[in-house]
């Protein structure tokens, strides 16, 4: 028998020696695999669209454990996971999906894994917020926009704040005289506001409500000024925003103000799906500018001015107090979705709106 070692050893030899030595040393690995014990768990965010991607993270996962899936268990592992995912992003993309895995403790390479779904939504993460954050959860100053749109009201004049949350701009509002109704759906959030709006003894109304829900009980008409900054990040769908500018459209007096933050794509842009889903997980819902249009369609609101919204209020907010917030800057730009590196395709923009003469049609 040839020594594999010896020069005089042929080619054919030693390659037959090599092959040998590579199926004992796999043998060994899968022996070794059989006595690894390893569990874990994985949250995912709820984005049905991502669930290729996710199943080749979890088959990763698993063959550096020594239990590679075939592909009839990733199909499975496939079909398992995007119903879970859809469950939980039907529900509100703050959902989340976990996976939990072990290995099979009986010698074999086997591995089980279990996935559930936990739903939460937006108001439960802000009421999370409320617990164990420290205020102020949005920053302190009222945003350059609305204090530059407050100065040409006259004292008294009645203005909206939706999805006001702590009270950065409505409370801007009223301390320049300006009388406030503040819209908000989180119940934690609007008790806040209650109860800061005691402590200075301010004129400003709270209205536990969702625009995106259904009929606010307002003033229709009533308004010279509403505002709704960082809301519609929230939204979910066009039927969203489109809600919020009927709100609008009622509300508003003639030629009053709205003033709305929104984040629009550029350069073309054509989002898919998984672009959509990723951007409502972050908060950073976003829209077309043929979109826009649809929203506002047969509205009495027209577009006034369309700026940027970081380039505005960094030139016009305090330089000792800029950054608002540790978030804002990157958010704003689209880079909680896409990351700072990718040119984000979209940015927050600021809208001024305008109540022209007209009903507002019945839907």
């Amino acid at each position: 028998m040839n020594d594999p070692l010896r020069p005089e050893t042929t080619v054919s030899a030693l390659t037959q020696a090599q092959d040998l030595e590579v199926l004992r040393r796999r043998g060994l690995y899968a022996r070794i695999a059989a006595r690894v014990r390893a569990k874990g768990e994985l949250v995912l965010p709820s984005a049905p669209s991502m669930v290729g991607h996710f199943v080749d993270m979890l088959a990763d996962q698993f063959a550096v454990l020594g239990r590679p899936f075939s592909a009839s268990e990733l199909d499975v592992l496939h079909r398992n996971l995007n119903a879970k995912l859809c469950e939980a992003f039907a529900t509100s993309a703050a959902s989340t999906v976990f996976v939990k895995y072990h290995t099979v403790g009986d010698g074999s390479l086997r591995i089980e894994y279990g996935i559930a779904a936990a739903t939460s939504s937006v108001a439960e993460q802000y009421e999370h917020w409320v617990e164990t954050r420290e205020p102020p959860l949005f920053g302190n100053l009222p945003d350059a926009r609305v204090l530059a749109a407050a100065g040409e009201l006259p004292a008294g004049a009645r203005c909206l704040d939706i999805g006001a949350g702590t009270g950065r701009n409505a409370f801007g509002l009223a301390r320049r005289g300006l009388e406030v109704d503040a819209v908000e759906p989180v119940a934690a959030l609007a008790a806040v506001l209650e109860a800061d709006a005691a402590k200075e003894s301010l004129t400003l109304r709270v209205v536990q409500a969702d625009v995106t829900a259904g009929p606010v009980p307002l003033d229709a008409g009533q308004y010279a000024l509403a505002v709704a900054s960082q809301v519609t990040s929230h939204f979910r769908s066009l039927i969203d925003l489109r809600a919020l500018f009927r709100a609008f459209a009622t509300a508003l007096a003639p030629h009053g103000q709205g003033l709305v933050t929104i984040f629009l794509t550029q350069d073309g842009y054509h989002p898919d799906r998984a672009a959509r889903e990723m951007a409502q997980v972050f908060w950073t819902t976003f829209y077309t500018p043929e979109e826009l249009t649809q929203a506002l369609e047969g509205l009495p609101l027209t577009i006034v001015s369309n700026d940027d919204a970081l380039a505005y209020e960094r030139q016009h907010q305090p330089a000792e107090s800029w950054p608002p917030t540790s978030w804002f800057e990157g958010w704003s730009q689209g880079e909680d979705v896409f990351g700072p590196q990718a040119k984000p395709p979209v940015s927050l923009r600021w809208l001024t709106l305008q109540r022209i003469t007209g009903a507002v049609p019945a839907e």
